[in-house]
């Protein structure tokens, strides 16, 4: 907001100043013709002050940005279901299978924060095995692990509830933190239609959330950036040492990754897509499907950038 100092005053710009009979001011704002009253203050040099045309215009802002972040990806999306994840979750101390599980699972949070087998009957600690598919040892490992960590909390009468700072079904962008919308429809029927094997090689890209560009769904250093030009891409070889794997191994890690397809629409998708022939390590980078998770305002270009159908390509 600017500001002019008059006779030793400072007045706020945009409003014109009139004085009354009694010799007090008001402020008339020359955008939309608001009359409001005039205060004196004292205040330290530096100081600012934000005019009722500030406050409205920041709340135009924000309820555009708002309406920007939570714009439709390509399709109606009112009424599908999702939920959300800070992009900065890099799932700590979970291995990649569990954190497979853990977003998955996650898909049966309610509003409230509860995990819950229908809308009405709560998830129980005894459900996990059938919910999951696991054997009773593997799920009570994938428990001890996410409870261990903090990822799910149970409480006194046996309800599940994962952490409200990690899993949400309400977020906002504000003070510089980013979420990712993960779809139920999306994550339910990959995990489905993978075995119990697949869900680490899932896993190892569910936990690259931090370098998943909000807008183009591409690996990458720069995840706010909105121009693909300006997109510091995340190459295969980058990508190896991300998950800490060997690069002489990535051919192998490649087919893993493209044999786990899931159900989109009657049709057959891979999880990722790579562009660029998969060889040249320095030329070649990774997409996330956006029926998956996506944070975006434009699904066609992802599609259009990695071609996730075809899964025998």
């Amino acid at each position: 907001m600017k500001e002019r100092s008059t006779q030793g005053s400072t007045q706020a710009e945009g409003y014109d100043y009139t004085a009354k009979d009694d010799g007090t001011f008001v402020a008339v704002s020359q955008r939309t013709g608001e009359i409001s009253s005039v205060v004196n203050i004292t205040a330290p040099s530096g100081s600012y002050v934000i005019t009722p045309d500030a406050q409205q215009a920041r709340k135009e802002v924000e309820e555009r940005e708002r309406k920007e972040y939570f714009a439709a990806i390509g399709r109606d999306n009112r009424s599908e279901k999702f939920y959300f994840i800070p992009s900065s979750e890099s799932f700590d101390g979970l291995s990649p299978a569990d954190v497979t599980r853990m977003i998955y699972l996650c898909t049966y949070m309610n509003y409230d924060g509860r995990l819950m087998k229908s809308e009405r009957i709560p998830m129980m600690r005894g459900d996990l095995e059938d919910v999951l598919g696991l054997s009773h040892s593997q799920t009570w490992r994938f428990l001890c692990a996410v409870t261990d960590k903090g990822y799910l909390a149970e409480d006194g009468n046996g309800g599940l509830f994962p952490d409200r700072k990690r899993f949400r079904k309400k977020a906002m962008k504000r003070g510089g933190i980013w979420y990712q919308k993960i779809y139920v429809k999306g994550v339910r029927s990959l995990y489905k239609s993978s075995d119990v094997g697949q869900h680490g090689q899932a896993g190892s890209l569910f936990a690259l959330l931090p370098y998943v560009n909000i807008e183009h769904n591409v690996l990458c250093y720069n995840i706010e950036e909105k121009d693909l030009d300006r997109v510091s891409f995340m190459n295969l070889r980058q990508f190896c040492e991300a998950i800490h794997y060997d690069v002489k191994g990535l051919k192998r890690k490649l087919r893993e990754l493209r044999e786990i397809t899931f159900d989109v629409g009657g049709h057959k998708e891979r999880f990722y897509s790579v562009t660029g022939d998969g060889v040249d390590l320095e030329a070649s980078h990774l997409f996330v499907n956006p029926n998956i998770l996506y944070s975006g305002t434009n699904p066609d270009a992802v599609r259009s950038l990695g071609a996730f159908c075809d899964p025998s390509r």
